[in-house]
């Protein structure tokens, strides 16, 4: 009796500290957004175990995997062909770690809209530090940015190995504060037109992100040191934004 009560505690111990990937309800009555994610046009729904090799190749030619994704996009919008938008959400915090987090559902009776648009990252009037802390329980601690680096918070974090089973990068975006200078913005404006849904019951929308395309144009090197305070490097990742996304009704 005493050891069936201790599996039952450590059964219940155990399932509480999971990670939550349960999928989202999907609201087949309203409007659903959900993310996915690809790395070159391969469907990428898990991070990549740290056991298990370098299975992905960048532009570069180098090998890496993807241990961490975490990312925010902000100003969510779907526009009618008329030019009247609505407003989906003000921030959403996508990681890769928690399947619920990769759907947004909104209760709406309005299902013609012929494009979306989103801002990868927050623009600096929306990215002043503690200004989400009561968004949940991780998010400021994930995504807080140094304040010596101009406070807010990260636009995104990638991270895992590359080249090596041994050397890790750490590709991290964020609005970034020189000595002297004003804080820049390193937000990208995303708009992706879509198929006009027939539905007159529901929308279902997919924005992917193709991962590797963070890394194709410009041609980008993943390094082992940090790129937090290098200027160029959050450039030309704010640069290659433009072919990360795109989207489809389903």
């Amino acid at each position: 009796m005493k050891n069936f009560l201790y599996f039952i505690v450590l059964t219940f111990f155990l399932a509480s500290c999971s990670k939550d990937n349960s999928q989202p309800p999907r609201n087949d009555s309203g409007i659903n957004i959900h993310f996915t994610h690809s790395v070159n046009g391969e469907n990428f729904e898990e991070l990549d175990p740290s056991c298990c090799g370098l299975p992905h190749k960048n532009a570069a030619g180098q090998d890496y995997s993807v241990m961490l994704l975490k990312y925010i996009i902000s100003d969510i919008k779907l526009y009618k062909e008329s030019g009247d938008h609505l407003t989906v959400k003000d921030m959403h915090f996508i990681d890769l770690d928690n399947s619920r987090s990769t759907s947004i559902n909104l209760d709406s009776d309005e299902y013609e809209f012929v494009a979306i648009s989103f801002t990868m990252g927050l623009k600096n009037e929306n990215n002043s530090s503690y200004q989400y802390i009561n968004y949940n329980d991780t998010f400021e601690g994930a995504m807080a940015w140094p304040e010596m680096m101009g406070g807010g918070y990260h636009y995104m974090k990638m991270e895992g190995k590359f080249d090596n089973d041994s050397t890790f990068y750490n590709t991290h975006t964020g609005a970034l504060a020189m000595s002297g200078m004003d804080r820049m913005d390193h937000s990208h404006d995303v708009y992706l037109d879509l198929i006009p849904s027939n539905s007159s019951e529901s929308l279902h929308v997919s924005i992917n992100m193709e991962i590797n395309n963070w890394y194709n144009n410009p041609v980008y090197t993943l390094v082992s040191d940090g790129i937090m305070g290098n200027m160029q490097a959050q450039m030309n990742l704010q640069a290659n934004c433009n072919d990360v996304f795109s989207a489809s009704v389903r």
